[in-house]
């Protein structure tokens, strides 16, 4: 296991946060404003460049106006990972 890179689980959540912003009708730069980071922070994110930790995953769904839990069940998690 190669914790420097982006796993299964966390590829699976970065699609769903971005298919949560596109239903939200939002572009990468109108979430960063939100979150007040650059727009490439989230092209990063989306792209798996980045993964987020349980505090900036809870801040990040905040924006998208959705729960951490329904962004994991979104997600098409591999068991067994």
């Amino acid at each position: 296991m190669n914790f420097e890179q982006p796993n299964q689980l966390d590829l699976a959540i970065a699609q769903t946060l971005k298919n949560k912003r596109i239903e939200n009708g939002w572009v990468m730069k109108q979430l960063a404003k939100k979150l007040d980071v650059p727009h490439s922070y989230i092209s990063k994110i989306e792209l798996g460049e980045k993964t987020l930790s349980a505090g900036k995953l809870n801040c990040y769904c905040s924006a998208l106006n959705v729960r951490i839990e329904q962004v994991i069940s979104e997600s098409n998690i591999p068991v067994n990972e």
